[in-house]
């Protein structure tokens, strides 16, 4: 078995930013990325979540796309992200969705939503950080059609079932898609490229592209000094379909591809707001973020036969919202002659001793004392080989590998590094570290 002596010296790095006021709809520039996903192989299961209720069935379909069916009244489909995309400047974050809304002419007693937004009734409900009452509700922005009336949407409020302001296509303040429009009405039943754009002080727009071309379809200029509402800027991707009406009949929903900006190195803040910090820190998305450290943990590796788990981390409960997406494990061997292999696992099945999470100052938590895990059916993220006195191969923190997340209903996914020996003599004392950025 593998014996343990453990430090945990956590520590801050900041870098400074000037306080900017820039244009709330300037272009992106080099510090966006564009996450981007198309359907090739499957319903990409290790990044969407799903909830699937009553007799609804969600499928992959060989023309590269999620067929999302419900049938009876109560049936629903939920697809979601995982990660929870920020956006804590003042740049404008785009949220593009391909998708076929309902593949119906007549959609009476149906209801379909796509945009950037989240439902705390399919999550685990905890205590609101700092404000000590339940965050409940939700957030976000969407894309609405129900009874055949295509509408835009603001989810907003903290109690159970939020809050929703539903503006119909007849009230859009810029474009209806009514006859008298430059462009005329296309039918809901077919594919249409939605896109959302937003922002940290309330700026919105509800989109729709048309041979080619960006029709703005409503705008809205201070959602948040109006509904107080965007308190929170890390929101998911998602696409829902229910049946409402107890009628003869089924819909599907089509999810074809999506994108959406990630501001990445961001080295702009805010209007108002700097940060002073030590050199060498770490920024994203616009605001400084703090490095916290697991440092120089300590491990001796006396198997060869069998992954042994040295430490794990998951999210805190109460964070299931705020996924680590920048991390790295890093560490060096102090053998002489023998090599090991490590691997991240996610979700492990432990065996024998439990993990006893221990908690931290931080969105993490972390454990060193579970044995044994199960190797049959082991998800593993990453695996490499560590030389004798050599380091380990950097995986550094701009290299977004699989965030450290919850699942659609909002439990926190657990990863492992393990380790072994590659042959069965000696033994292997290696250092570790683990280091993450978190909102600061």
């Amino acid at each position: 078995m593998n014996t343990r002596q453990t430090h945990f010296n956590p520590y801050f790095n900041r870098k400074s930013m000037e306080s900017l006021t820039i244009d709330p709809w300037a272009e992106y520039g080099l510090t966006c990325m564009i996450a981007y996903n198309n359907y090739k192989i499957d319903k990409m299961p290790q990044v969407v979540g799903e909830i699937v209720s009553g007799n609804a069935t969600s499928t992959y379909n060989p023309n590269r796309y999620i067929s999302m069916h419900v049938f009876n009244m109560g049936d629903r489909v939920v697809r979601q992200t995982f990660d929870y995309y920020s956006s804590n400047s003042y740049k404008i974050k785009k949220c593009v969705f391909k998708v076929c809304l309902n593949t119906l002419k007549d959609t009476i007693g149906y209801r379909s939503r796509v945009g950037i937004f989240d439902d705390h009734n399919d999550k685990i409900a905890f205590p609101d950080p700092g404000v000590g009452v339940m965050n409940t509700g939700g957030a976000g922005l969407f894309f609405q059609m129900e009874n055949s009336i295509m509408s835009i949407g603001v989810r907003y409020g903290v109690n159970n079932n939020g809050n929703e302001l539903i503006i119909k296509q007849n009230e859009w303040n810029v474009n209806k898609l009514q006859k008298e429009s430059h462009f005329h009405f296309r039918r809901w039943d077919k594919v249409q490229s939605f896109e959302i754009s937003y922002n940290t002080i309330g700026l919105i727009e509800w989109c729709i592209f048309i041979d080619g071309v960006r029709v703005v379809l409503h705008r809205y200029s201070k959602v948040n000094h109006d509904l107080h509402i965007i308190h929170r800027f890390d929101l998911p991707l998602r696409y829902e379909i229910e049946k409402i009406a107890n009628i003869p009949g089924s819909a599907e929903m089509r999810q074809f591809e999506e994108s959406v900006s990630i501001e990445q190195d961001c080295t702009v803040a805010a209007a108002g707001s700097s940060s002073t910090s030590s050199s060498g820190g770490c920024c994203s998305n616009g605001f400084c973020k703090q490095l916290s450290n697991f440092s120089n943990k300590i491990y001796t590796i006396n198997t060869s036969e069998e992954y042994i788990p040295l430490f794990s981390v998951k999210l805190k409960l109460e964070f299931n919202r705020n996924p680590i997406i920048e991390y790295e494990v890093d560490g060096v061997s102090t053998s002489d002659c023998t090599c090991f292999q490590v691997a991240f696992v996610k979700n492990p099945t432990f065996i024998g001793t439990q993990p006893t999470w221990i908690d931290t100052p931080y969105t993490i938590q972390y454990n060193d004392t579970a044995e044994r895990i199960d190797q049959s059916n082991m998800d593993i993220i990453k695996e490499f080989y560590v030389l004798p006195k050599q380091p380990f191969p950097r995986s550094g923190l701009q290299g977004r590998p699989i965030s450290i997340s919850a699942d659609i209903a909002g439990t926190p996914d657990t990863f492992t590094v393990v380790a072994r020996k590659v042959d069965a003599h000696g033994k292997v004392t290696s250092y570790f570290n683990f280091r993450w950025l978190e909102e600061s």
